[in-house]
């Protein structure tokens, strides 16, 4: 039996990133931690959905170290880590990401 597509139903989040969005965080784990500039691995940023879930979004992400990318989760507050570091992971993410579309990479 084909598969029906209803139009009204949205796509499912994909766990996988495509190609543009390995890309992306590529590009963004490059510029080393945004706390110490070691060698980093992308942090998604978690967006709240309309499905009143929360969510990942590949091109919402931020490069940190092993130690601080730990450290955040850890804390059991990512508001609170980012005060105490003085940063807006989610205005870094969107920066990033705006630099990925201006690049042609996104």
């Amino acid at each position: 039996m084909p598969k029906i597509n209803h139009g009204r139903i949205k796509p499912k989040y994909s766990p996988v990133p495509n190609a543009q969005e390995r890309r992306h965080m590529s590009r963004v784990m490059e510029r080393g931690c945004l706390v110490c500039g070691q060698q980093a691995i992308a942090h998604h940023i978690l967006q709240h959905s309309q499905s009143k879930r929360w969510r990942r979004d590949h091109t919402q992400v931020v490069p940190l170290c092993d130690r601080h990318h730990v450290e955040l989760h850890s804390n059991g507050s990512e508001i609170a880590w980012q005060e105490g570091y003085g940063l807006d992971l989610s205005e870094e993410a969107q920066m990033l990401r705006l630099e990925s579309v201006m690049e042609g990479i996104l």
